[in-house]
């Protein structure tokens, strides 16, 4: 129990005591780490490795369908196929824009 002295003085004095959070000694919801053994640190681990989802995975829709397989092909291949495109795009701007002339004239 505090002395009516010490009341006084705690009435009196107008700074207040330091209260720093940190070294309140009774809150009950201050966080408290515990290190834990180096038993648990390994089965930690050991559990941690490889989940069942990493395990399971989809097949790939070329090895179920032969439609999504694919096919091998050259990068020549592949660039005198988008040359061809091109070609047969500005062919078929050409010729509307011929026809555009025509109705014009």
């Amino acid at each position: 129990m505090v002395s009516l002295q010490e009341q006084l003085s705690l009435l009196v004095n107008p700074k207040p005591k330091s209260l720093d959070p940190e070294l309140d000694e009774f809150d009950v919801t201050a966080a408290k780490t515990v290190k834990p053994s180096a038993n648990e640190e390994e089965k930690e681990f050991l559990s941690a490795q490889s989940s069942v989802l990493r395990k399971t995975t989809e097949p790939l829709l070329g090895d179920e369908d032969v439609k999504y397989a694919g096919k091998k092909t050259s990068r020549a291949e592949m660039l005198a196929a988008r040359e061809n495109d091109n070609r047969l795009e500005s062919d078929e701007e050409k010729l509307s824009i011929g026809e555009n002339d025509e109705e014009g004239g």
